[in-house]
C-alpha cells in the first residue's frame, strides 16, 4: 500500500480545485449562482473546512455559502469490487494515532460539503449540521454494518466508514424533522398526525442520483415520486480509455 504525504495530498487538492467540474456542479446545486471564490491558500479557514465560497443572487440580496470540497477517485477494477454503486467515505479519524476526529465529527465552519466521484461524473451536496447529526445518531450501526477502511499517510492514519448514498441521504433527511410539545387532545384527534410526528421516518428525504453521463438527466425513485433532486448533480466524467 502506498503511503501518502501531506505535500502530495496538498498538490492533489490544489489540482482538484482547478477542475471545471466545481462551477458546473454549483450552477446545478445553487439557483441564482453568481460566482465563487477559491480559498485554496493555507490558513485557519482550511482547518475549519472551507475550500470555496459560492455566491448566489437570492433576488433581494447576494448570499454566500461556505463549501468544503471532497473529490474521490478510484480505478475501474476497484469499483467493480464495490458492494454499492455509490457510497460516501465518511472520515471519522483524521489521525488514528492522535485520536483526532475527522471531518464528519469535528467542528466545521462550512455550510455544505460537496462530494464528487470523478470517474463517474456524479456528485452530492451535504448540509453539514444534518450530516454530522446523522453520523452522531448512526455511526455505531454503520461501522458495525459496513466496517471501516484505513488510509496510511506519512506519520498518521486516517479512518473512514463507507456508507451507501441512499442510506446516508435517508438519515440526513430524518434530521430535518422534529417534534415539539402540543396539546394532546388536539394532536391525538388529528388523523395520522400522532404516529407520523412521533416517529419520523428515516427515508422521507431521498434525492435521486445523477446518471453521470453528462446529459443532466436525473434518475427518479419509483417509491418516492415526490422526492427532491436538489442535492444531487452530475458533471462530465473524466473516464480512462478503458471505461469509455
Amino acid at each position: 500500500m502506498k503511503i501518502a504525504s501531506f505535500r502530495e495530498d496538498l498538490k492533489r487538492s490544489h489540482e482538484a480545485s482547478d477542475l471545471p467540474l466545481w462551477e458546473e456542479l454549483y450552477r446545478q446545486f445553487f439557483p441564482g449562482f453568481e460566482g465563487m471564490t477559491d480559498l485554496r491558500q493555507d490558513g485557519p479557514h482550511q482547518r475549519q473546512g472551507i475550500d470555496r465560497i459560492v455566491h448566489v443572487d437570492a433576488g433581494i440580496s447576494l448570499k454566500s455559502y461556505k463549501v468544503d470540497e471532497k473529490i474521490r477517485d478510484f480505478s475501474k477494477q476497484e469499483w467493480k469490487l464495490k458492494k454499492f454503486s455509490w457510497d460516501v467515505a465518511l472520515e471519522y479519524y483524521s489521525s488514528v494515532e492522535g485520536n483526532t476526529p475527522g471531518w464528519v465529527n469535528k467542528p466545521l465552519d462550512c455550510d455544505f460539503i460537496a462530494y464528487a466521484i470523478k470517474p463517474l461524473g456524479e456528485a452530492a451536496l451535504f448540509p453539514v449540521p444534518q450530516l454530522q447529526k446523522a453520523w452522531l445518531q448512526n455511526s455505531k450501526h454503520w461501522i458495525k454494518q459496513y466496517g471501516f477502511i484505513n488510509a496510511r499517510n506519512a506519520g498518521y492514519t486516517t479512518r473512514c466508514c463507507c456508507v451507501p448514498l441512499q442510506e446516508l441521504f435517508g438519515a440526513i433527511g430524518s434530521c430535518f424533522r422534529a417534534t415539539f410539545s402540543a396539546n394532546p387532545s388536539i394532536r391525538n384527534n388529528l388523523p395520522g398526525t400522532s404516529d407520523h410526528l412521533a416517529k419520523p421516518k428515516t427515508m422521507l428525504f431521498q434525492p435521486s442520483i445523477a446518471n453521470g453521463n453528462g446529459n443532466g438527466k436525473m434518475r427518479k425513485s419509483k417509491t418516492h415520486p415526490g422526492q427532491l433532486d436538489l442535492l444531487a448533480a452530475n458533471f462530465q466524467p473524466e473516464l480512462p480509455l478503458e471505461m469509455q
